[in-house]
């Protein structure tokens, strides 16, 4: 912020050439520049008091050329009235030769008294005249000098009394001005509010004092917000004294401007290390701390701890946003499987962070996540299981929980897939391999218990068909147990519960391959012992986001539903989702 120079109109030109104008006469041309300066500097009481002074001037010399003229008319009048008397005394004196001397003389007298009263009140009028100018220049002492002697005079002299009385009570009203004003030097600002006040209410547009009253109130008011505000800053209440000195550098940017200042620095300074004292300040605390650093650099813009300081958590608030953006991205690619509309919204995303930060590995990486996240779930929708097994084995070694784990549940049910494809051609080793590499997904997930059990049972059916029934069978029974699958089938009854115990038994009696086929035909059927729930379909949901979403599998999915892994979901149809009880 850029503070004003009070002294600012000391240098301006305007203000340089009223004053000459001034010191030369030429007051309509001084009065006229110095409006213009006032209405520049409409607080500097300096420039009032010499409009002021210069209109009472200018009057003053106005008053001087008139008397000037009255006088010398006044003279001529006289020397013309005397020398018509001296012609007179003349005439007089030769006609008393011939007439009655005596009564020219009482004529001569009577003519001589007339004069000296016409005379005498011309001068009255004149000096009343003068009064009343002086009173209305501002020079009250002056006029009631004038009507003083006017008084003395003639006591009855028409208006005299009304002036008098104009007079004492403007001369009442200048000393209290006066007295206000040397209040106001000796720093009583409320007495000589008060006493403005006073002078208002008798005549309101006296001099400058509604200007005067208008200023001690606004200083007034902010010597009440400073006081509030430094409360807040002792209480550590910085927002509120933040918005305390902000609100006086609003009205009056001069007013204590040096203690204000350093007290609104030491305000951001400590809201915004407030901020950063908390356990895990969010993104919009951090961007709160960034602007209180901000701010504060407009007061100071070379403090070193500041810069430092706002540099530090501007570098957190990046990091923040970048990871923000990446998340979001993700959440895209989960919310909309269509590969082109949730690529580019992904790219928008990393866009932004690029921005941020260009050429950062790790969104570079995350963008290629992206890309191969979506390229997997078209090749799933597909069919083609080799391919989203190399696109995610790089995702999910990169990142296990990428888009919210739904690419390790896409990783996941490919090998399933491809293990069953394998099974039903008898290449019984490629399908417990890839059952295998399920299983050690389904691990990274213990939260997931079906994913765990299915993985299980697939292994056991691949070992079986291979041959290896005592191996098939002990993974039956555990993924059975563990699931907790056996007990809702023996709680449930019916014929699941006769399957199970003509299988346990067949196993008790050493009989693994009867076992292992009875073990299978009872599991293929297990989908009648699972809870269910039904949901509908929304526009982005696909199968292996809603088997990630209710910690269930796509091919339970599939089985409940009839489907097959190339269906599209409807929007707006209902969906089977069976759950392990």
């Amino acid at each position: 912020m850029v503070f004003k120079d009070i002294d600012a109109y000391t240098n301006d030109p305007l203000y340089k050439q009223a004053l000459l104008d001034f010191q030369t006469g030429k007051w309509e041309e001084g009065l006229s520049g110095l409006a213009d300066v006032e209405k520049k500097y409409p607080l500097e009481i300096e420039l009032r008091a010499l409009r002021l002074e210069m209109q009472v001037r200018a009057r003053i010399d106005d008053y001087e050329i008139e008397e000037t003229k009255t006088r010398k008319t006044q003279r001529w009048r006289r020397i013309g009235i005397r020398v018509g008397l001296v012609a007179l005394v003349v005439v007089l004196v030769f006609a008393a030769v011939a007439t009655y001397s005596g009564w020219m003389q009482q004529q001569l007298q009577s003519a001589q008294n007339t004069f000296n009263s016409q005379v005498r009140q011309t001068e009255l009028a004149v000096q009343f005249i003068n009064a009343q100018q002086l009173l209305q220049a501002g020079q009250t002492s002056q006029a009631l000098l004038i009507l003083e002697q006017i008084a003395q005079a003639d006591p009855n002299y028409p208006g005299l009394s009304e002036a008098r009385a104009k007079a004492e009570a403007q001369q009442a009203l200048e000393d209290q001005y006066r007295q206000a004003m040397e209040m106001l030097a000796a720093g009583n600002a409320q007495s000589a509010l008060e006493t403005l006040r006073v002078i208002d209410a008798q005549s309101p547009q006296f001099r400058d004092v509604s200007i005067q009253i208008q200023s001690l109130e606004t200083q007034t008011e902010l010597e009440g917000y400073a006081a509030q505000a430094d409360l807040a800053v002792e209480e550590q209440r910085w927002e509120d004294a933040i918005a305390g000195y902000e609100s006086i550098r609003l009205i009056n940017p001069e007013f204590n401007s040096a203690h204000i200042e350093s007290q609104l620095f030491q305000a951001y300074i400590q809201a915004a290390e407030a901020v950063l004292n908390e356990p895990v300040p969010s993104l919009e605390a951090l961007q709160v701390a960034d602007g209180y650093f901000s701010q504060a650099l407009v007061l100071r813009p070379q403090d070193r701890d500041a810069i430092s300081a706002r540099t530090a958590v501007r570098s957190t608030i990046e990091e923040r946003m970048v990871d923000g953006y990446i998340r979001d991205a993700q959440a895209a690619l989960v919310e909309n499987p269509d590969s082109l509309s949730a690529l580019a919204v992904a790219e928008n995303y990393f866009s932004l962070a690029l921005g941020l930060r260009p050429n950062d590995p790790r969104v570079l990486i995350q963008f290629q996540l992206a890309r191969d996240y979506l390229a997997a779930v078209e090749s799933f929708a597909s069919g083609d299981y080799d391919a989203v097994i190399d696109s995610l084995e790089y995702v999910v070694g990169q990142d296990p929980d990428y888009a919210d784990g739904t690419a390790r549940q896409t990783l996941y049910e490919a090998y399933v897939a491809r293990g069953q494809a394998a099974l039903a051609v008898g290449d019984y080793a490629l399908a417990i391999w890839d059952f295998q590499s399920a299983a050690l997904l389904a691990q990274q997930t213990p939260d997931i218990l079906p994913v765990q059990f299915e993985s299980q049972i697939l292994i056991a059916e691949a070992q079986g068909l291979g041959g290896d029934f005592y191996e098939a069978v002990l993974l039956y029974q555990n993924a059975l147990l563990e699931s907790g699958l056996a007990t809702a089938i023996v709680t449930n009854g019916g014929e699941l519960a006769t399957d199970l115990a003509n299988a346990e038994y067949a196993a008790s009696v050493g009989n693994y391959q009867q076992a292992f086929q009875l073990y299978r035909t009872l599991l293929r059927s297990r989908l009648e012992a699972y809870a269910a729930t039904t949901v509908v379909v929304k526009s982005g949901d696909y199968i292996t986001s809603l088997a990630n979403e209710f910690n269930t599998t796509v091919s339970a999915i599939l089985e409940a539903n009839g489907l097959t892994n190339q269906d599209r979901l409807e929007t707006d149809t209902e969906l089977i989702i069976p759950i392990l009880p």
